[in-house]
């Protein structure tokens, strides 16, 4: 006697959702962009009829409130992300610690290879702030209030990244640093551990790491709606006058990411089995994420899951890559940093000497 089947799910119902997962994230994304750049607009639009018209109803619309709640569910998702980043990078860095086998040299290698990225970006942010000088163009007004003295205390940066608790990183997203920490010790520790107690840790570690994968993959969907909110809120709020203002210098900066990324793809070329063409098409997803939401941090797991599963790095070198080299070698910050110092200078009639620059390049 047959079971009874249980009946199949609607054509439309079913059709709908197997075009939304076989599209790929970053077309969902670019979608959700653009649906948000014309949200935004029409709020905006919206906003500035309402506080115009005279009609009590019309005016109490509040278009910039309903902006304001687009803004919502797409903090929260990114706050997901957030959290999750910590949590993946301390296995990630354990589980790698626990099986690497590190060959001699290796370390000082990578320490030379984080320096090297991070200087040509920085050379490359001055060089292209010194030839297309963005400050010169009139687009800011000037400030007129006297800056303040900035002071650095090198030392006591380092103490601050230093975890007060082990709990405590976890608490604080932009606290990577102490993660990594924790991590090493956790990792270094574990290897000291009896074989058969290894093998237990070694199974919850990873354990933790696949559970954390899974509820990654949950978030990854609705990421799409993240995008969609803050693009809308942000247009709303404050339109295209910001970037327009900024528009020399934005210009600027993106040359000299273009720069960047060229140099980047030179290097996989000479010196990796991947083909610079495959690590692009790969890493999509990850990096139109980055730029809508402006978060390496929320975007860290997503370019682990891309180099994992689209680009096809072993786990070790994509942990290293994403979650643990990813913090040390932000060299796309320190581009724009230079770049920022001498735009400030630019517009505001300072004149910077190579000493001046290269103490820029030392900070």
């Amino acid at each position: 006697m047959h079971e009874p089947t249980q009946p199949a799910p609607p054509a439309e119902s079913r059709s709908w959702l197997d075009r939304w997962h076989q599209t790929p994230l970053y077309l969902r994304i670019l979608g959700a962009c653009l649906l948000g750049v014309l949200v935004g607009i029409a709020l905006r639009e919206l906003d500035a009829a309402a506080k115009a018209s005279t009609n009590p109803t019309f005016h109490a619309l509040k278009p910039l409130a309903w902006a304001e709640g687009l803004a919502v569910p797409s903090r929260l998702i990114l706050r997901l992300l957030g959290a999750l980043a910590g949590p993946m990078v301390l296995l990630a860095v354990v589980q790698s610690l626990m099986h690497a086998q590190l060959p001699k040299g290796s370390a000082v290698r990578l320490v030379s290879l984080l320096i090297l990225n991070t200087l040509v970006a920085i050379l490359i942010g001055l060089f292209v702030a010194n030839t297309v000088q963005p400050g010169r163009w009139n687009a800011v007004e000037a400030p007129h209030e006297k800056a303040k003295e900035l002071t650095t205390n090198p030392v006591q940066e380092l103490l601050e990244n230093v975890p007060k608790s082990l709990l405590g990183p976890f608490t604080d997203n932009g606290k990577i640093p102490s993660v990594i920490m924790i991590a090493l010790a956790l990792g270094i520790a574990f290897r000291q551990l009896p074989k058969d107690r290894f093998q237990t840790a070694s199974d919850l570690v990873a354990l933790g790491f696949d559970t954390l994968l899974i509820v990654l993959y949950w978030i990854i969907e609705i990421i799409p709606l993240a995008v969609f909110g803050v693009v809308a809120s942000i247009i709303a709020s404050k339109g295209f006058t910001p970037f327009l203002q900024l528009g020399a210098f934005v210009l600027a900066v993106l040359l000299a990411l273009l720069l960047q990324v060229t140099y980047y793809l030179a290097r996989i070329r000479l010196s990796s089995w991947v083909r610079p063409l495959d690590v692009l098409r790969g890493m999509r997803d990850a990096l139109v994420m980055a730029f809508s939401t402006a978060s390496s941090t929320a975007t860290m797991p997503v370019t682990y899951a891309c180099l994992r599963e689209k680009v096809g790095l072993r786990e070790r070198s994509a942990s290293l890559g994403a979650l643990v080299g990813a913090n040390f070698n932000n060299d796309g910050t320190a581009l724009y940093q230079a770049m920022a110092a001498l735009f400030v200078a630019q517009v505001t009639g300072h004149n910077l000497s190579l000493l001046d620059q290269f103490l820029v390049v030392l900070t």
